[in-house]
């Protein structure tokens, strides 16, 4: 049909008079009808189909990652940045094989990435012992504070964290790495690193493992096999393997006696000014102090992997990223890949809170054959209203929605019309809430199921009737805010004494501070954008905290599984007095916005605990029921149910030593007690971990009733002795010794002495300078003769202490032998000549209760206390006269045994000491892990207790009146005759008595004699007077069997000892160079005194 209309009517401007005709189809188009499916009931026979669904709970996007952390350094080939890995990538990277595409500020991939392990450490110069630092080279001149070794260094062992990450690297193989060493050439200036030469190493001379914390896994046992672990005394940073062995050694024996060789291409050491102690003239100057070159200074250890253009694998061991090609102070972006090159996912929310997601595919299909006038495609959007039902009140239809994606959209732009198309939009739900208000919780829609409509509408707005309904429960699908994470908020905790009997507060202290935000002071100062986004989190957490089904605890590890107390209304109050900061900056008191929290810690808990070695925590914790979140949510996003914020300790965020000491002070008397009776919590910091600013606190129970409880026996006892043990080295003989050997005859010879003399010469040859020129020897030359030595020094350090025996017998305790054979040991593993200088191996008993278990780490093993044992008050003059070495408490149920070794400064001069000794323990050593324990390495952690005086660490007397006996193995000069004189004594006459009584008096003989003899405090002087005797050779003892090989092989050392010891600069100077020293005669003079020596 057809009709004429005016052409006015129409929006075009025709002559006048013009007619329009326009054709209706007919008949009329069918009204447009869909197959409806999804969350809606599927419905409908029409060829277009529309799907309904509720949007994912949780949406992933590339994990991308900002770096900004990082340490440049200029190196010989280009400057270079070292970006430190945050924790999250680590934790990535723990978890499973990834890579990082890296770029920089611009965008634009950086020119050369490696990842790497930053091993800090320190470097201590040694003094020269051979004479080779005459003349010394740029580096190591000599000066003013005395003359040092050229080259040579003493090496100081890096922290715990950074040690398991080493752990980590040899136990899953590190592949082609390069070493680098990085420093500061001097305190003001900026760092750099060298080209060295190939023979730059370590070489170790302390053998001993005593108070070592190793950590090696069954796994490792293998690799370090590989290695030759148990003879590896030396090597050089072009075998990085056995290289990062020992400095993984030497970081688990935190003990002198590992030496650096450091010699760059050019021929320098380390520069002086690098030791070279600081100070500050005045606030504005600051500098080296002049003529100082002994301080101990940083080297930073870079294990660079590979170098990489492209996604450079990130190993589990890695700690930083080292970066060429990119400019100081850039952020560095990194794109965190999989082991196939795809994107990791990082997961977030899909639903705003209050909200549900709503996605929707409209797929039309043309009509067959094609409709004159479709017009199933001018419905392209949809509307949607929620229906009163439950806890909804009923809205209106909503605007009409469109289209997120045109029909077939792409890379190419659009396709056909009849595409599908593509419907995301969230529906708000919160403000549809029965009696709900524009202020109302948007959480209150949590667990209430919402009925909601939708219909199809055309380009006119022009809807269908029908409408299809969707029931959906919203639940929890967004991350709790941690309050670790609140913009500006300082948080601190301390335990005070509780006004009422039996219990403790913990007070949580937070802070909002403006000028964390700004910098300036105000929160007006920020930009505008920035103030919104803060305004904006800051509703979310009040919408949160105001939220009833959350709940928020306040929980420490003295008392697990107890909510101290419930702080969601302080926080909420806390959190609406910074919103009102935000909103007017002007009202917000100087001090900034403040806010406590406490909670009450019950001593009946503390009393309760299952361990005794409790690590110090106290944390706030938001959560949700698990059941109205979201599994997927709960699956991706844990913090959607529960979040955890530890508090730090108010150390005034500085970890200060004062600081330390004033929050243990405060949280030693709220626990004093705690048992009812005398039991206390000594506060401790964990040693050797990574620098950080807040401390790392732990706390140690003791008490007779709940934790560990100490008592010393001899310290009450009637008669102490049989509570003590004394040990010493028994002499090698008794008597001199006579032989000949290779044609030299020896008379009257002390073989202790000899041995002695032996010993100390092992000791000189192990210095510092000698021990890293031989080592350096042995790797130019591909000798071996270093090892040989050292594992000659390991042996005599095994062989000895089987000699050890009780110095007294009778009353006195038998002691734990075993253990003071082993401690004698290691004492012998640093210094063999500790033989001779240690006088008596000394044990105390102790009896020790545990009540409850050491900690949760190491149940094997008990920990120990280390401390010193010594008189807690002595005069000037008994501190010179003697020492005692450390000693460990095993503090194990039963009794037990403190050891420790005595060594006085003249044996001679004292038979014995006289001291009522005290125990100070410092340090507990804990978290032993005796499964991974390998060639004497047991992997443990150590504790230093912040106030060590006092009970129970501090006992003025555990063992009595002692007289502690002094050995002296050495033989005796023999007395020297000077005069004598015998004559007939004189008879009395007339004699009163019988003839016989004459008789006798008349053969007497009175006798005198006059001796030269050096007596020490030891010996007891005898004298026998033979009168009308024959030869006296017999009274000389005979040389004994056994000792014949050992009397032969000191012989032969002694007698090249005197030649050699005037050649052993020789090594040195092969070693290192001339350096100003005549040149060695010839290029193996060192190396055959090395071979005769070993």
């Amino acid at each position: 049909a057809s009709t004429q209309a005016p052409a006015g009517a129409f929006e075009f401007n025709p002559p006048s008079g013009a007619v329009a005709t326009i054709t209706y189809p007919d008949p009329a188009p069918l009204e447009p009808s869909a197959q409806w499916s999804g969350v809606v009931p599927p419905v409908g026979n029409g060829p277009d189909q529309i799907e309904i669904l509720w949007a994912d709970a949780v949406v992933s996007a590339p994990t991308v990652m900002s770096m900004r952390n990082q340490s440049p350094w200029a190196a010989p080939a280009g400057p270079r940045l070292a970006f430190t890995l945050p924790g999250p990538l680590m934790a990535l990277a723990t978890a499973g094989p990834i890579q990082l595409q890296v770029q920089g500020t611009d965008g634009s991939p950086a020119a050369c990435v490696r990842a790497a392990l930053r091993i800090p450490l320190s470097v201590a110069r040694v003094p020269g012992s051979s004479g080779a630092s005459s003349g010394s080279p740029t580096g190591s001149p000599a000066s003013a504070a005395g003359t040092y070794a050229p080259y040579v260094y003493e090496l100081g062992g890096t922290d715990e964290d950074t040690r398991d990450l080493l752990q980590r690297a040899i136990e899953e193989g590190m592949g082609e790495v390069a070493l680098t060493f990085v420093y500061a050439p001097d305190p003001t200036a900026g760092a750099q690193s060298d080209d060295l030469q190939p023979d730059v190493l370590i070489a170790k001379v302390n053998l001993s493992t005593l108070n070592q914390a190793a950590q090696v896994s069954a796994a490792a046992q293998a690799v370090l096999r590989q290695f030759n672990a148990p003879d590896i005394y030396s090597a050089a940073v072009v075998d990085p393997a056995n290289f990062l062995l020992l400095v993984w050694e030497l970081s688990v024996v935190q003990a002198p006696g590992y030496y650096l060789y450091y010699r760059t291409t050019a021929g320098d050491g380390l520069p002086d000014a690098m030791f070279a102690d600081t100070a500050s003239g005045s606030p504005g100057t600051s500098g080296t102090v002049p003529g100082t070159s002994s301080a101990t200074a940083t080297l930073t250890l870079f294990v660079e992997g590979p170098a990489s253009t492209g996604p450079t694998a990130l190993p589990t061991w890695a700690n930083c990223l080292v970066v060429e090609g990119v400019s100081e102070k850039s952020t560095l972006t990194v794109a965190v890949l999989d082991s196939a090159g795809a994107p990791v996912p990082s997961w977030s929310s899909g639903n705003a809170p209050g909200s549900i997601g709503v996605r929707a595919t409209h797929i039309t299909v043309p009509d067959s054959p094609a409709d004159p006038l479709p017009v199933s495609e001018l419905y392209q959007s949809l509307q949607y209203r929620v229906l009163e039902q439950g806890a909804y009140r009923g809205s209106t239809w909503s605007l009409p929605i469109g289209p997120t994606d045109p029909p077939g959209a792409g890379e190419d732009g659009p396709t056909s019309p009849q595409a599908p198309r593509s419907l995301q939009h969230a529906v708000p739900l919160a403000p549809f809430l029965s009696g709900g208000s524009p202020g109302s919780n948007v959480y209150g829609v949590v667990g209430e199921p919402a009925q909601i409509a939708f219909r199809l509408v055309d380009v006119y707005g022009n809807a269908l009737p029908d409408m299809h309904v969707g029931v959906v429960t919203p639940l929890y699908t967004d991350p709790l805010v941690a309050i670790g994470t609140w913009p500006g908020v300082v948080t601190r905790h301390a335990f005070t004494p509780a006004h009422s009997p039996g219990s403790a507060t913990l007070e949580v202290d937070l802070l909002f501070d403006a000028t964390s935000l700004s910098g300036a002071g105000s929160p007006g100062s920020l930009p505008p954008d920035q103030l919104a986004a803060i305004t904006t989190l800051y509703g979310q957490i009040a919408q949160q905290l105001a939220d009833p089904c959350v709940t928020a605890a306040i929980t420490t590890t003295l008392a697990p599984g107890v909510s101290l107390g419930d702080p969601r209304a302080a926080l909420s109050q806390f959190v609406q007095e910074i919103l009102g900061a935000l909103e007017d900056p002007a009202a917000t008191s100087p001090d900034g916005v403040q806010a406590r929290l406490t909670g009450t810690v019950e001593r009946e808990a503390v009393a309760a605990l299952v361990y005794n070695v409790v690590e110090v925590e106290v944390a706030v914790q938001l959560s949700r029921p698990v059941e109205r979140v979201d599994p997927s949510s709960l699956a991706r996003l844990p913090a959607v149910a529960a979040v955890l914020c530890a508090i730090p300790p108010n150390t005034d965020g500085s970890g200060s030593p004062g600081a330390v000491t004033a929050y243990a002070q405060s949280f030693e008397a709220a626990f004093a007690g705690f048992d009812g009776a005398q039991g206390v919590l000594k506060l401790a910091q964990r040693t050797s971990a990574a620098l950080q600013s807040t401390p790392d606190l732990w706390c140690v129970r003791f008490g007779a009733g709940a934790g560990i409880d100490v008592v010393f026996p001899a310290a009450s006892a009637g008669s102490p002795t049989t509570c003590v043990a004394y040990y010493a080295l028994p002499p090698l003989e008794t008597k001199p010794r006579d032989g000949t050997v290779d044609g030299v005859t020896y008379s009257g010879i002390d073989l202790d002495a000899w041995a002695r003399t032996f010993l100390t010469a092992v000791d000189a040859l192990l210095a510092p300078e000698l021990a890293a020129a031989m080592a350096a020897l042995d790797k130019i030359h591909g000798t071996h003769w270093y090892a040989s030595l050292l594992g000659s020094k390991a042996a005599l350090a095994s062989a000895i202490p089987a000699r050890l025996a009780p110095v007294l017998k009778g009353v006195y305790a038998s002691g734990d032998l075993t253990a003071a054979r082993e401690r004698l040991e290691q004492a012998l593993l640093e210094s063999l000549s500790s033989a001779y200088t240690v006088s008596t191996v000394v044990q105390v008993a102790a009896e020790v209760s545990v009540h409850g278990a050491a900690d949760d780490q190491s149940p094997a093993r008990p920990p120990e206390l280390f401390g010193s044992l010594a008189p807690q008050t002595s005069s000037a003059v008994d501190a010179r006269q003697y020492t005692m070495t450390g000693a460990s408490l095993v503090l194990g149920p039963g009794p037990q045994w403190l050891t420790t070794l005595v060594s006085v400064s003249n044996p001679s001069l004292q038979s014995h000491i006289e001291l009522s000794p005290g125990f100070s323990a410092t340090f507990l050593q804990h978290d032993f892990d005796t499964e991974d324990a390998y060639d004497g390495y047991v992997p443990s952690s150590w504790l230093k207790f912040v106030l060590p005086t006092g009970a129970p660490l501090s006992v003025e007397n555990i063992a009595g009146s002692l007289v502690i006996p002094i050995p002296l193995p050495f033989e005796p000069p023999l007395p020297r005759l000077v005069s004598q004189a015998a004559t007939a004594a004189p008879v009395a006459s007339p004699s009163g008595g019988s003839v016989a009584q004459i008789i006798e008096e008349a053969l007497a003989w009175e006798y005198s004699a006059q001796l030269d003899v050096a007596v020490s405090a030891q010996d007891q002087l005898y004298l026998d007077v033979q009168y009308n005797g024959g030869d006296t050779s017999s009274f000389r003892m005979l040389a004994a069997d056994p000792f014949d090989t050992l009397f032969s092989a000191l012989a032969r050392f002694l007698a090249a000892w005197g030649g050699l010891t005037a050649l052993l600069p020789t090594i040195a100077e092969e070693a290192f160079g001339g350096h100003g020293s005549p040149a060695p005669v010839s290029p193996s003079t060192g190396l055959e005194i090395m071979q005769r020596l070993a």
